[in-house]
C-alpha cells in the first residue's frame, strides 16, 4: 500500500505507543520522513520501525518524552536507514554516555538537539555517532565543555552552538576546557555566536585542523576580565587551513 509515500506527518496527535504492526501497511512504501512532533509517546514495541526500514529522517520536536525513552528509541532505529534525527525542545537537562548508544550501528549524519535546556553533557555522550556530520546544540544552557564532550565525532564537519553556552546570574560563566574541540579534526564550521564563556585559552581550539569558519559574533567572552582580542587567543588555530 502507498508505494510512493515519502513523507508521513503524524504530529500533534494523542497516541501514546507505537506497536510492532502499526506501520505494517507501509512495508512496501518508500517512506523516508516521519514526523511525530508534539506526540506524547510512552512505549515502543520491539520492531515498530521494521516495516519502514527505509526511514531516513525522524522528527520528534516538542514531544513529551524523557531520556530513557530516547535510549529505547535509538535501539529501535537500528536496522533502519536513519540519517537525520530531530529532537528539539524536549526538555533534556542532561545527556549521558548511554543516551545514543543504540545509534552505534546506524548511518546518522545529522542530529538536532536545539532548545532542550541541556546544562550537562557527560563525557562520551556522542561517542556512538562516528558518522555524524552536523550537530546542532543551539539554545541550551551548557555549563562546561570538556576534552570528552565531543569524543568520537571524528567525521563532524559542522557544530552549531549559537546560544548553547549562556550567562546566568545564578551560576558562573560557562567554561570551555583546553582541548575540548580536539576530537573534531574534520570540523570545518564552528558557530559560537551569542555564547558566553569564561575565556579563550591557548589550547581552546587545539585539534581543529580542518576549520575554515569560526563565528564568535555577539559572544560575551569580551565581557569577562579578558575583554580584548590578543594573539594568544588564536594560537591554537595555528594548524588550521
Amino acid at each position: 500500500q502507498l508505494p510512493d509515500l515519502v513523507t508521513l506527518n503524524l504530529g500533534h496527535n494523542e497516541f501514546t505507543s507505537l506497536k510492532t504492526k502499526d506501520f505494517f501497511y507501509l512495508n512496501h512504501s518508500s517512506l523516508q520522513v516521519l514526523n511525530l512532533s508534539a506526540v506524547s509517546l510512552k512505549t515502543l514495541e520491539p520492531g515498530c520501525f521494521k516495516p519502514i526500514s527505509s526511514l531516513r529522517m525522524l522528527i520528534l520536536d516538542r514531544s513529551s518524552i524523557n531520556l530513557a525513552f530516547i535510549s529505547k528509541l535509538c535501539l529501535e532505529l537500528t536496522g533502519t536507514s536513519i540519517e537525520a534525527l530531530s529532537l528539539k525542545k524536549l526538555k533534556l537537562p542532561t545527556l549521558t554516555n548511554k543516551t545514543f548508544a543504540g545509534l552505534q550501528n546506524t548511518n546518522l549524519t545529522f542530529l538536532d538537539l536545539s532548545g532542550n535546556g541541556i546544562n550537562k553533557i557527560d563525557d562520551g555522550s556522542f561517542q556512538w555517532l562516528t558518522k555524524l556530520q552536523t550537530l546542532v546544540l543551539t539554545d541550551n544552557n551548557i555549563k562546561r565543555l570538556t576534552r570528552g564532550t565531543f569524543q568520537g565525532l571524528k567525521m563532524l564537519t559542522k557544530l552549531q552552538m549559537m546560544k548553547a553556552l549562556v550567562n546566568s546570574h545564578k551560576s558562573p560563566l560557562p567554561v570551555i576546557d583546553n582541548f575540548a574541540f580536539q576530537p573534531l579534526s574534520n570540523l570545518k564550521r564552528l558557530i559560537l555566536q551569542k555564547t558566553a564563556f569564561m575565556e579563550i585559552k591557548e589550547k581552546t581550539f587545539t585539534g581543529l585542523t580542518s576549520l575554515t569558519e569560526l563565528d564568535l559574533s555577539w559572544s560575551s567572552y569580551i565581557h569577562t576580565p579578558q575583554k580584548h582580542i590578543n594573539s594568544s587567543m588564536f594560537v591554537s588555530l595555528a594548524d588550521s587551513p
